[in-house]
């Protein structure tokens, strides 16, 4: 089972029938995934290090 949170929302249209939801429409989906974002660093500072390496 793959769960994709960039994938789980919940637009105001599931609260009320007065809001708008700007649900794209199917052929705007892509079929291949893609790999791009944001990704963990590589060096990290602990707390404290950032004064010292001033």
């Amino acid at each position: 089972v793959l769960l994709d949170f960039n994938r789980a929302v919940n637009l105001p249209c599931a609260y009320t029938d007065l809001a708008t939801c700007p649900l794209p429409p199917a052929e705007n989906r892509l079929t291949v995934a893609i790999e791009a974002g944001e990704q963990t660093p590589v060096e990290r500072l602990a707390a404290g290090e950032l004064q010292a390496a001033k």
